[in-house]
This record gives C-alpha cells, sequence and structure tokens, in this order.
C-alpha cells in the first residue's frame, strides 16, 4: 500500500503538543522488569510500535494512555486521549453517541467514511468483527482526541474493511500509535517506528520503510562481527 493521502478529519484536533516518556519503568511483577528505560518523543502524524510478542508493546501503549502509572519516569502531553484496544466489547455510551450523531454533524460524516449504518446497532451481535472495529474506531475519532491509541486494529479485517479503516485513519491529525503486526498498514500510516526489546524502545524516524532499511543494516553489521569472531 502506498503512502495514503492525508486530507482534514472531521473528528481530529491539529497540532496538539507533544508526548512524552521519558526514562520510564514499568513491571507487572517486582521480579520480572517489563520496560527499563523508556524514552519516547511523539507528535503528530502515525508512529508503528513493534516487537515480539511479550516484549511490552500494549503495556508502553497503556502508559501513553496515562491508564498505568510509571514506576519510575515521567509521562508527559495531551491528557484527552482515546484508546482502542483489541477487543471490541458491547456498544457504550460514547459509540451511541456517535452514532445518533449526539456529538455533532461531524460523527455523520465519519460514518459515511467507514461505511457504516447506525440501525446496526440493533444488531451489533451479528455484525462481524470488522463492522465493530470500524464503529470501535469511528466512536474514537468522534470524541476528538489529541492522541489515538490503536491495538492491532486490523486483525482478521477483510480487504475492503482494512482499506475503510487505513482511510480514515490516515485523515487524523493528532498524535496517533498503531501496534500491529500488519506491514501493509504500517507502510501506508506511520511515519515514525518504535522497536520496543530488551525493556528499551528505540525510535526510527522516516516510516516503516526506512526502519526496515536500518534493521537490515543492524543485522548485516551483526552478521560481518560473527563472522569476524569466527575467522
Amino acid at each position: 500500500m502506498p503512502a495514503l493521502p492525508r486530507r482534514p478529519c472531521p473528528g481530529s484536533v491539529v497540532s496538539p503538543s507533544p508526548l512524552r516518556l521519558a526514562g520510564v519503568a514499568f513491571a507487572h511483577r517486582p521480579d520480572v522488569p517489563l520496560l527499563i528505560d523508556v524514552t519516547v518523543h511523539l507528535t503528530g502524524g502515525w508512529t508503528a510500535v513493534v516487537g515480539a510478542n511479550g516484549a511490552g508493546k500494549t503495556t508502553l501503549l497503556r502508559l501513553l494512555a496515562g491508564e498505568l502509572a510509571p514506576q519510575a519516569g515521567v509521562r508527559t502531553g495531551p491528557q484527552a486521549v482515546a484508546v482502542c484496544p483489541q477487543r471490541t466489547g458491547p456498544p457504550d455510551d460514547a459509540l451511541r453517541a456517535f452514532a445518533w450523531g449526539w456529538t455533532g454533524d461531524h460523527c455523520w460524516a465519519l460514518q459515511a467514511a467507514l461505511d457504516l449504518d447506525p440501525a446496526a446497532l440493533d444488531r451489533w451481535e451479528t455484525l462481524s468483527w470488522g463492522e465493530r472495529k470500524r464503529w470501535q474506531v469511528g466512536a474514537a475519532l468522534a470524541a476528538r482526541p489529541q492522541v489515538l491509541l490503536l491495538d492491532e486494529p486490523s486483525n482478521h479485517l477483510d480487504a475492503g474493511a482494512r482499506a475503510l479503516l487505513a482511510r480514515a485513519l490516515a485523515a487524523f491529525d493528532g498524535i496517533g500509535v498503531l501496534v500491529s503486526h500488519d506491514r501493509t498498514l504500517l507502510r501506508g500510516l506511520a511515519t515514525a517506528v518504535v522497536r520496543v526489546a530488551d525493556g528499551r524502545a528505540e525510535a526510527f524516524p522516516g516510516g516503516w520503510d526506512a526502519a526496515e532499511a536500518q534493521w537490515a543494516l543492524e543485522r548485516a553489521a551483526a552478521t560481518d562481527r560473527l563472522q569476524a569472531a569466527s575467522d
């Protein structure tokens, strides 16, 4: 997927202040540190967060959201944060407000962009995962967040649903953070990449292709060092 065009989004907030974690540490168990020294600086546009399973990507997302308090270090930045976790629960008040336009006329534009029909809420239990995900993301955008955090938003989506989701997200003008294994989505959206590994988070500016090129250089250098050590 080529880089997606950015158009004004009726559910976004332009130019929020940066979102920062500085020297952040967190552990779910005292004897098993997960994140030990994380410093990231996020500005407008989409940042992809990648790493091995269990590396701490979702925990990092929750720290950025303010859902978890750092056990060391600080979080600073916008407080208007919307989070879309992997799960899609039943419609809550925010989703119903979005469905019926109670928060403003921008709701209708978002519904059109995501191909959503408010009447579908009456048969929520029969909706596909992709339809529920589009409702979840639409409600988050309708809240006009300064920061939008998404955890694996394209899992189990077909090509059509993925394209609708990607275009709506491309129009978002705030700070977006995307945890995903979907390389096509990451390549189309991300303008920066954060790799979580060994308790730390390393930033790579320039989007997904630039990050992959840097990782290829790192692997080649590591191979050269191993070869030199064995000679």
